[in-house]
């Protein structure tokens, strides 16, 4: 098993919108298979509540930035996990963001 993650300090506690950057999978885009694509990408968010799986179908979107949900999270480390076990190809993966949310909730 393989994968990628990405780490971010975040300034303050509080609940953040957490995205996923998903780049163009089309054939003839350098994807010689595009089903290859149609398998579920699964993104591991270790947040203040736990831990959520969080399954995307990467051909089946359009590219930018997709939510993988709101979630709480406390000031300083926090980690994104995406792992190619759903897939029988490989994984494109690019970017992801922790926008914080002023919901009037901490």
């Amino acid at each position: 098993e393989r994968g990628v993650s990405w780490n971010a300090t975040l300034p303050r506690s509080g609940r953040y919108d957490v995205y996923s950057y998903l780049p163009r999978m089309r054939a003839g885009i350098g994807i010689s298979d595009p089903f290859m694509y149609d398998k579920p990408y699964r993104y591991l968010l270790a947040h203040g509540e736990g831990t959520t799986e969080v399954e995307i179908v990467p051909y089946r979107r359009d590219d930018g930035w997709i939510l993988l949900g709101r979630y709480s999270f406390s000031m300083g480390p926090a980690r994104v996990e995406l792992s190619d076990e759903s897939t029988h190809g490989p994984i494109i993966a690019d970017a992801v963001k922790w926008v914080p949310v002023d919901d009037g909730t901490r």
